[in-house]
């Protein structure tokens, strides 16, 4: 699950698997501290950063 939301939804920013990796009260915080509920609110996330970075896909990396 972890490998695959870094891999298809992040690192190429699939929004269209949000529904499908997360639940609908999903609750993330971003590493400059904004947090996100829901869906929709990390879906609007994903697409901010995909508009900050455009052409960045693929380059992040998972450090656990």
């Amino acid at each position: 699950l972890v490998e695959r939301f870094y891999n298809a939804l992040w690192n190429r920013f699939d929004t269209t698997l949000v529904p499908t990796l997360l639940t609908d009260d999903f609750r993330f915080r971003g590493s400059l501290g904004e947090e996100t509920r829901g869906h929709a609110g990390f879906t609007s996330y994903v697409e901010r950063i995909q508009r900050a970075l455009p052409g960045h896909g693929g380059g992040w990396q998972l450090t656990v």
